[in-house]
């Protein structure tokens, strides 16, 4: 029986090539569109899920509403420098905080200090000293807990860091980023793993916070309302909800207005 029905539709096929070729066209471009989409969509899934407590992490955002009324509220994953450990203060509900300056938007030089040789690298981060307690990192060389403290100190990605120094360990030597009156030494303090998730960061390298000019800046920044171009990292403790959290963040910015 399933034999004739097999021949029926068969010969149906057949007789109406144009049809049928028409509705197979339609069949295969419906399944290749519904792959591309299913691709696509799970290769933006799962990010940043590989850091130990990801639930727990939040970025701030600032919402700026215009008191004229005549320009749109705008929405900047950003904020203004003091914020992130104001809120660690204010709230015991933050655990940690940390925060992030993306310094290069195009591709930096990089080279040892005995070298005249350069590489480039895009993605180089200024950061906190609490960066690896709130992104948990692998470390191939140094310690986490002091890799950012010191001025001047550089944490490389292992690709970077097998681009300058191959299979010799990075730890405690220097690097000159920058070239000409820009350049500038750096003492590598740390290597970090670069391939063991997806992440929206991906630094290449990440200098401390606590070094001169930008970080510097950062520091002893402590304006509420402008500059908001600070990445800030909040990690809540174990239960906290971000929605009733963010409840009082109005009351929050008023408390600070003075600082403004």
């Amino acid at each position: 029986m399933f034999k004739n029905y097999l021949k029926i539709a068969w010969r149906n096929l057949t007789k109406n090539k144009l049809q049928t070729g028409i509705n197979l066209l339609g069949l295969t471009v419906g399944i290749a569109s519904c792959l591309c989409i299913l691709v696509y969509v799970l290769a933006q899934m799962g990010y940043d899920t590989h850091y130990t407590d990801a639930d727990s992490i939040y970025r701030v955002q600032t919402k700026i509403k215009h008191l004229s009324g005549n320009s749109p509220e705008t929405n900047t994953p950003a904020a203004s420098p003091p914020i992130a450990f104001a809120l660690k203060e204010d709230f015991p509900e933050v655990e940690e905080v940390c925060r992030i300056v993306y310094m290069e938007q195009f591709e930096s030089p990089i080279r040892l200090s005995e070298s005249t040789e350069s590489h480039y690298a895009k993605r180089g981060y200024v950061a906190d000293s609490t960066f690896f307690k709130v992104f948990d990192y692998p470390l191939l060389e140094g310690s986490a807990s002091t890799a950012l403290d010191s001025p001047n100190s550089i944490v490389l990605s292992s690709t970077l860091a097998k681009k300058l120094f191959g299979s010799q360990n990075a730890l405690n030597k220097s690097v000159v980023i920058g070239a000409g009156e820009q350049a500038s030494d750096k003492t590598v303090t740390a290597v970090f793993k670069d391939d063991f998730g997806k992440t929206h960061l991906n630094p290449n390298y990440l200098i401390s916070m606590n070094t001169p000019g930008v970080g510097q800046f950062v520091m002893n920044n402590q304006n509420y309302a402008t500059q908001n171009f600070v990445y800030s990292y909040v990690k809540l403790t174990a239960g906290t909800s971000a929605v009733g959290l963010e409840k009082n963040f109005l009351n929050f910015y008023r408390d600070g207005a003075p600082k403004i």
